[in-house]
């Protein structure tokens, strides 16, 4: 019988082989030995009639996992990273069970492919949230802020801005600081793009 939690099962008939079976179900022959360890490394004593197990089935994504993707057959890492706009180093960190070398997807086994929203930091004014394909370029551009304001309100964001995860939160304005003491009759709050001379052709 096939292990338990096994949500898909194959009975062998006649002339098959491993690489048949293999070819039939889309299970990678890595996977399929893990999942029957009975089968011979050569595969030599399958059995008409024998049940086994193709597929482990789904598992449950990491908590906190805000969106997940379920295996299947011909996934590798990169068409996973293409469907989803998961970067690489992303897809690993949220599923520390893939191999480095990605052999050991299974069909049906869910990942996390975004780790949801994460509060921006406290006195935040405006918030961003991370979608596909976005770089800390793309952002900048959309929201009109400076790199190095980005890298200050958000210190989580590597120097070269490769950690950034869908899902995640950004802080994209730090809200308006106190005037200055004094006789100060008028106030302005710096908004991306500006310059002082943009400033001053807005204030007289």
């Amino acid at each position: 019988s096939p292990p338990s939690g096994c949500a898909q099962t194959y009975t062998v008939v006649s002339k098959d082989t491993c690489t048949i079976i293999e070819s039939k179900t889309g299970i990678s022959d890595a996977t399929l030995h893990s999942l029957n360890p009975m089968i011979d490394s050569d595969c030599m004593n399958l059995q008409i009639g024998e049940t086994l197990c193709v597929s482990a089935g789904t598992t449950p994504p990491p908590s906190g996992c805000a969106q997940a993707y379920t295996v299947v057959s011909g996934d590798t890492c990169t068409i996973i990273e293409s469907k989803t706009g998961v970067s690489d180093a992303t897809l690993h960190s949220l599923n520390p069970s893939i191999a480095n070398d990605c052999m050991n997807l299974q069909i049906g086994e869910t990942l996390c492919v975004s780790p949801g929203s994460t509060s921006p930091p406290s006195g935040c004014a405006q918030a961003y949230t991370v979608v596909s394909n976005d770089t800390c370029a793309i952002i900048e551009s959309k929201t009109g802020i400076s790199d190095a304001t980005l890298h200050a309100l958000n210190p989580s964001i590597d120097s070269d801005c490769s950690n950034l995860q869908l899902g995640e939160t950004l802080c994209i304005n730090g809200g308006s600081t106190s005037p200055p003491s004094g006789n100060c009759t008028q106030t302005y709050t710096v908004v991306g793009n500006d310059t002082c001379a943009i400033i001053e052709s807005k204030t007289g």
